[in-house]
């Protein structure tokens, strides 16, 4: 009796090796779906970053457009203005 179950426990053993080696795991499920919507989230976001970086240079063309049509004294206060305020800027 031993050995027929120690018999068997040793076919099965073998088998689920065997098995194991023969159908390959593919990493999916719930890994794929967090990495990949990691991925997806950080593409969006980097999309999003670009599309604003291009609406303010838009956005600061036309300021630098209209200080360029100001008159010498009004352009030197705006520049004096403006250096004033980016200082104050906790950045």
């Amino acid at each position: 009796m031993k050995n027929a179950s120690k018999r068997s426990i040793f076919i099965a053993l073998v088998a689920v090796i065997g098995l194991s080696f023969a159908a390959p795991v593919q990493a999916s499920g719930i890994v794929d779906r967090v990495f990949n919507a990691g991925a997806k989230s950080l593409a969006k976001q980097a999309a999003n970053v670009t599309k604003q970086a291009a609406e303010l240079q838009e956005r600061s063309a036309a300021l630098e457009e209209r200080v360029l049509a100001l008159p010498d004294s009004d352009r030197r206060a705006f520049i004096e203005e403006n250096a004033l305020l980016v200082s104050n800027l906790d950045v």
